[in-house]
């Protein structure tokens, strides 16, 4: 089975010291869309901005980041990703969280439809993955 990782339980470990679902090492693959790089690095810098991190904290939690993105598979925003992400879904969802469902879509396609469990916090993509037949991990 391969998991879905989504952003929202990156941030969440990282700033709340939050290890919910240890069982991570049951998968045989975890990615993410490249939007978890962005999403992360712009919490950080905006909890950077907001006096919320000091110095030491950033650098710290870049080197948490850095380690996570290095032991899973990115994929990239294709073409399709995009188009279907901007297509219906079953469910209200918003632009990012979309993209997100629609990269598990593609990725899933991609490793000839294997089994996926979505593991999010956010609570509109949990739905919407829940009504397209995901496992999901809240």
């Amino acid at each position: 089975m391969i998991c879905y990782l989504d952003s929202s339980v990156v941030l969440r470990n990282i700033f709340n010291a939050d290890n919910a679902y240890k069982e991570f090492d049951s998968f045989s693959k975890i990615g993410s869309s490249e939007l978890l790089i962005i999403e992360c690095n712009r919490v950080i810098d905006r909890y950077r901005l907001e006096s919320v991190l000091n110095d030491s904290q950033v650098a710290s939690v870049k080197e948490f980041l850095k380690k996570l993105i290095e032991g899973i598979y990115i994929i990239e925003l294709s073409e399709s990703i995009k188009t279907r992400a901007a297509d219906t879904f079953p469910t209200i969802i918003g632009t990012l969280d979309a993209l997100h469902v629609s990269t598990a879509i593609a990725w899933q396609e991609y490793e000839n439809n294997e089994e996926m469990m979505i593991v999010s916090h956010d609570r509109q993509m949990n739905i919407c993955a829940k009504a397209l037949g995901y496992k999901i991990i809240e």
